[in-house]
């Protein structure tokens, strides 16, 4: 894991991209923004309780140290669904959880605060593809419904496909009920308590995506309350990371 200072911003990212001058790919911490108390302080999320004018400060902070436009950013309405849609533009795409797209200078974004940010990406066919994973859209079958997509609409091979799991809560704090542990099997739960990104991985592997290929950032929301936001750990009252990847 990569934690980069831009301007008073703290930004994650995997080491391993850093250097990548073909992709953007990151995701944002609590850390540099304006907003106070329990959303302190980079609070990027439009479905907060939190000020309006505090949220668009954040933002305009957040993409200024990126250098990016807000107008290139391509942003889906998420319902925890497992839609999946292609952006062609920046703007704001309706009722889906993931976007992919192989335009340069459109940048995906979702927001998370425990969701997991999974990011798909390959050098070879310059193809991107960004997913809002919760356990709804997981056990829906979002990982698959992308890939698809990134077949039948890019012709892409899987085997040029890597995979990086974001931020997002882990087994050691996912607790869930006997209504949502009935959705998968028995191997992810201990205890009541939910391995997503362990799920997540297998969807991928299963599919054909090369288990070399995925890399996790192994680093739980829930854990990190001086780094990240997370909607469990703070029972809902909390604001939204922004991940982002972008084609340069």
């Amino acid at each position: 894991m990569f934690f980069e200072k831009k301007e008073n911003v703290f930004i994650w990212q995997f080491k391993s991209m850093v250097n990548n001058a073909n992709v953007l790919l990151c995701t944002s911490t609590r850390r540099g923004g304006v907003s106070k108390g329990e959303f302190s302080s980079l609070n990027l999320g439009t479905n907060t309780i939190d000020a309006p004018n505090a949220v668009g400060i954040n933002k305009n902070i957040f993409f200024s140290s990126l250098n990016i436009s807000d107008r290139v950013i391509a942003v889906p309405k998420q319902i925890h669904s497992s839609n999946v849609l292609i952006a062609e533009h920046g703007g704001v795409y309706s009722d889906c959880d993931g976007l992919i797209t192989n335009k340069r200078n459109v940048c995906l974004s979702i927001q998370t605060a425990d969701c997991m940010p999974l990011f798909l990406y390959s050098e070879k066919e310059h193809l991107i593809g960004l997913i809002h994973a919760g356990w709804r859209g997981a056990v829906g079958g979002i990982v698959k419904n992308a890939i698809n997509i990134m077949i039948d609409n890019f012709n892409i091979d899987l085997e040029n496909i890597n995979a990086f799991i974001g931020p997002c809560i882990r087994q050691c704090c996912y607790k869930i009920k006997e209504n949502v542990a009935s959705y998968f099997p028995d191997y992810y739960i201990n205890n009541d308590y939910l391995n997503l990104p362990e799920y997540v991985k297998d969807e991928l592997i299963n599919f054909g995506v090369n288990e070399g290929k995925i890399e996790d950032s192994e680093l739980c929301t829930s854990c990190n309350k001086d780094i990240f936001y997370s909607y469990r750990r703070d029972n809902g009252r909390t604001g939204r990371m922004l991940s982002l990847m972008m084609l340069r």
